[in-house]
């Protein structure tokens, strides 16, 4: 039986997890869904950005990126009690970045 390595940490791993879970999630139908209006070419396209301005919001409410194997798998915790809106964790260029995503 063999041993897979764990580590986890915090904002600091945001652009491994963003790598890794845009890549995961390419064919997922409901993020498709949501992303409905783009053509498929454009979609993979912003996964990247999608992923990261996501996981930029879990890092700033304390969110625990936990990885395995060298980045083969990755998990993102959030704790259950966040102390601060979301919205109130961006300096108003991150919004106007974000703004798009989820609208």
């Amino acid at each position: 039986m063999s041993t897979v390595s764990t580590t986890s940490g915090g904002k600091e791993r945001i652009a491994e997890a963003s790598k890794l879970l845009a890549s995961v999630f390419l064919e997922d139908p409901v993020i498709t869904y949501m992303l409905s209006s783009m053509t498929p070419e454009a979609r993979v396209a912003y996964f990247p950005k999608y992923f990261d301005c996501l996981l930029t919001a879990a890092g700033l409410n304390g969110a625990i990126f936990h990885e395995a194997d060298d980045w083969k798998f990755c998990g993102v915790l959030m704790p259950p009690v966040v102390t601060s809106t979301i919205l109130g964790q961006f300096s108003k260029p991150d919004l106007f970045q974000c703004s798009g995503i989820l609208g």
